[in-house]
């Protein structure tokens, strides 16, 4: 794995050539600066993050205060593999810029780039279920909930065109 382009940081990059932290002062708008090297891991079984209070990370340190069981935490993707936005989608950069992977993977199922008014619905609302079977392509905003399908035969094979006018 490449290291942090910050000088003498041994930590693995994340993004824009930098480790974790190192991104996280770029982010935040500061000045990139030495990061401390004598935390303590947290106390939790095979726990790799760093000590935030009562020797925990923060995530087994929130799950204490809430009087849940400490368990392990969800596996992190490896860098540069992706990640979930706010809204919990998955996400990912693509020539420089960050896509949501259910349009990747609809604009890989069609063979072409979506228009921007081209909306990727997931029919069982599972925003990380990505399998092109899950997905459906629509014009437009769509319903949680809701998938469309041919009224005649039940098909989900269906496109949109353009109504002929007729005058009356």
């Amino acid at each position: 794995m490449p290291h942090c382009e910050f000088p003498g940081c041994e930590r693995e990059v994340l993004a824009h050539g930098l480790c974790v932290p190192h991104d996280g002062q770029r982010r935040r708008g500061s000045k990139l600066a030495p990061v401390r090297t004598d935390m303590q891991r947290c106390a939790f079984e095979n726990c790799e993050r760093t000590s935030y209070s009562l020797g925990l990370c923060a995530p087994h340190y929130n799950q204490q205060r809430r009087g849940q069981h400490l368990k392990p935490l969800r596996v992190v993707k490896a860098a540069g593999s992706g990640w979930n936005d706010e809204q919990g989608y998955a996400r990912t950069t693509r020539d420089g810029r960050t896509v949501r992977v259910h349009r990747l993977v609809m604009e890989e199922k069609l063979g072409r780039t979506l228009d921007p008014s081209e909306t990727v619905h997931h029919i069982n609302g599972d925003k990380r279920d990505n399998r092109p079977e899950n997905l459906q392509l629509h014009y437009g905003g769509h319903g949680k909930g809701v998938a469309l399908r041919c009224r005649c035969c039940g098909g989900e094979d269906i496109e949109a065109v353009a109504l002929e006018r007729t005058v009356v």
